[in-house]
């Protein structure tokens, strides 16, 4: 009499020897979600090792490696005697568990479980435009084709091979000390902002940056001062926050101080962008500067200035940081490498007045321990080689002459369709509109045809008639503007 091959049979098991993943792999993810699903249910004896792997057509071993692992985890108990059973410790229901993703538009799919205030804020935001596309004429972005990567190279090797080890574990909360001290030197001489290392904290790009110091210095409700238009992201970030922002006009010499004095005095936060406004591009006056001042020190408020692209002032030098003047202690500077050098670098910092050093290291390093410290330790040499300086040097001669060949294109190629508008600093221009021309579909139609860049109305909180494009002239060479500008005068046309 043939002896009785005892267990289930797993039929609904598949292998495949020419499959990347291996067959130990195969066989365990696919037992385990039967049990997850319900397909097989806790008390089940599964065939012995032999009986499953003469089935599947594999080794022994193989099988008794799934067995072992899958008890581990909890999955499968072996009892002495009697064979494999599914675990009965496993509860009668076991939720499902997909395989693959469902489709959140798809019926019937179960309702999400509730998130926080903050994110439910965060779910009710419309998602930041795309970036990736790096292309004639997006905004903001570097012209990465001049940037001395054979150089930066050598100089993270040279870090690997005298750092090593050191290089590979946590580094101090604030920051790399070399790379801070590089950057005080530098803003001292550069900027006219003379601060001390330990006020400096590293953090992974700007953005990091503005939420720190808003999550720190504010309470959900609190009023901020921001310029309408005014950096999108930021925008996003204060409502998902749940910060009441107070909208700013943006006038000739900048930021309108004296109406936000006058009715929203008891604000919390003002974000500034004194060096060069994004995206109009206008510079705060000194007056509009000491009035900024003058209200965070009466008010006990604090000010956040985004230096944004000051290294690229093409009508005498750059200016110096409002933190620069600032004897109130009120300012919070917030700096990055994302357009001097390349975004991916991710590597912004905050100069900190000093009875803020102590709450923003401790918040830093309970939120992100340390940024790559061969990454900092790479900038650190750039910066006190001399690379750094000459890199800016040479870009803005670059850019400067991008920007005169973009101006004189512009006005050939668009004069009547669009009124351009290049200011004396960054990488970017503004394109006006005709007054009352939605300039959401004219940039959806201008990228249909292969040009990109934001519509103003991006930027914007509140409703307005005067709509623009605003187009970044670092990427394209002289012949590709007159392409881009040929094409874009056609879509404007029609």
């Amino acid at each position: 009499m043939a002896r009785l091959i005892k267990g289930a049979e797993l039929q609904f098991i598949q292998v495949s020897a020419a499959d990347a993943i291996p067959l130990y792999r195969q066989i365990e993810d696919q037992i385990r979600n039967a049990i997850l699903t319900g397909v097989i249910k806790p008390g089940l004896r599964l065939p012995a090792s032999r009986v499953l792997a003469g089935d599947l057509g594999v080794s022994r071993p193989t099988i008794v490696q799934v067995y072992e692992y899958l008890s581990f985890e909890g999955f499968l108990e072996t009892r002495r005697g009697a064979g494999t059973f599914v675990s009965r410790t496993l509860p009668n229901y076991i939720p499902k568990k997909s395989v693959y993703p469902q489709n959140p538009d798809a019926p019937n799919v179960p309702e999400a479980k509730p998130l926080s205030r903050a994110g439910v804020r965060f779910a009710s935001l419309k998602p930041t435009v795309n970036r990736a596309r790096f292309a004639a004429f997006l905004p903001n972005v570097p012209a990465f084709d001049q940037f001395p990567f054979s150089r930066w190279n050598k100089i993270q090797s040279t870090c690997i091979r005298r750092g090593k080890s050191d290089l590979l574990g946590y580094d101090d909360s604030a920051g790399f000390l070399p790379l801070r001290r590089s950057i005080a030197e530098y803003l001292a001489i550069h900027r006219g902002d003379h601060c001390d290392a330990e006020q400096i904290l590293i953090v992974p790009g700007a953005t990091f940056a503005f939420y720190l110091a808003v999550m720190l210095l504010s309470d959900p409700g609190d009023e901020v001062w921001l310029e309408d238009p005014g950096p999108d992201g930021v925008r996003l970030m204060l409502r998902a926050l749940g910060r009441k922002i107070v909208n700013l006009d943006v006038q000739p010499d900048g930021m309108d101080v004296e109406t936000a004095v006058l009715r929203h005095g008891d604000a919390r936060l003002a974000f500034a962008m004194p060096s060069r406004q994004h995206p109009l591009g206008v510079t705060l006056s000194l007056a509009k500067r000491l009035a900024l001042l003058d209200w965070a020190q009466k008010n006990n408020s604090w000010i956040i200035e985004d230096d944004y692209d000051s290294e690229f002032r093409y009508s005498g030098r750059p200016l110096a940081s409002m933190r620069s003047i600032d004897a109130t202690n009120s300012v919070i500077y917030v700096g990055t490498f994302s357009k001097s050098l390349f975004p991916s670098l991710r590597i912004g910092y905050l100069v900190l007045p000093e009875p803020l050093i102590g709450v923003f290291r401790t918040a830093i390093g309970a939120m992100a321990r340390s940024m790559s410290i061969l990454d900092q330790a790479t900038l650190a040499r750039f910066i006190d080689e001399g690379y750094f300086t000459a890199y800016i040097r040479q870009m803005h001669s670059f850019y400067s002459a991008r920007r005169v060949s973009f101006t004189k294109l512009a006005k050939q190629k668009l004069s009547g369709l669009l009124d351009v508008e290049v200011p004396e600093s960054g990488i970017n221009a503004i394109g006006w509109l005709a007054r009352g021309t939605d300039d959401s579909k004219m940039h959806e139609k201008a990228c249909k045809a292969g040009i990109y860049s934001f519509p103003l109305s991006l930027f914007r909180d509140r409703p307005s008639n005067d709509g623009g494009l605003v187009m970044g002239f670092s990427r394209a060479d002289d012949a590709e503007m007159s392409l881009k500008f040929d094409l874009l005068a056609s879509v404007l046309e029609r």
